[in-house]
């Protein structure tokens, strides 16, 4: 008993008594909005990321291609739960599908609006960065055409904005 009570104070005051302050590091696998952007292959990656919203499930990977155009005539989606509520337009906020094509296509233009507010950062050749810069703009308006798309008037981001989640 005696042993145990010792061990339970020596893990106290070991706690307590020692380090007065928390260990911070800088993360290496993440960069901020900040450190990024500076360099030509840097907005190229930017770039990327956009294509790539435009690949993942919320959007051209699989809901809208297969999921959404379950209310038209292009697609019969049979499946024993889902296929009612397309059919009888009985989408509604809480449906995942909807959630998930909505925060994905916001995601891509956020991505986009990130790489355009800091476009001119970087040394590099004008004519490049150009180029960047007009691929970012075609794939935000394109995202803003799919949202409106399906689900008309949308607020309308044109700065890049901290996820509220």
């Amino acid at each position: 008993m005696k042993k145990k009570i010792s061990i339970m104070l020596a893990f106290i005051c070991i706690a307590f008594c020692s380090c007065k302050k928390y260990l911070e590091t800088t993360p290496k696998d993440f960069s901020s909005p900040e450190q990024f952007y500076s360099t030509a292959s840097e907005l190229e990656n930017a770039l990327n990321g956009v294509y790539h919203s435009l690949t993942v499930d919320g959007t051209f990977g699989r809901n809208l291609v297969i999921e959404l155009a379950n209310e038209t005539d292009e697609l019969f989606y049979k499946r024993t739960t889902l296929t009612v509520n397309p059919m009888l337009f009985n989408y509604d906020a809480s449906n995942t599908v909807i959630a998930a094509s909505w925060r994905a296509l916001y995601d891509g233009v956020n991505r986009a609006n990130y790489l355009l507010a800091n476009i001119d950062k970087p040394v590099m050749d004008e004519k490049a960065r150009k180029v960047i810069k007009g691929e970012a703009l075609f794939l935000r308006s394109f995202l803003y055409f799919q949202l409106v798309s399906y689900w008309g008037d949308v607020p309308l981001m044109l700065t890049p904005t901290v996820d509220g989640n």
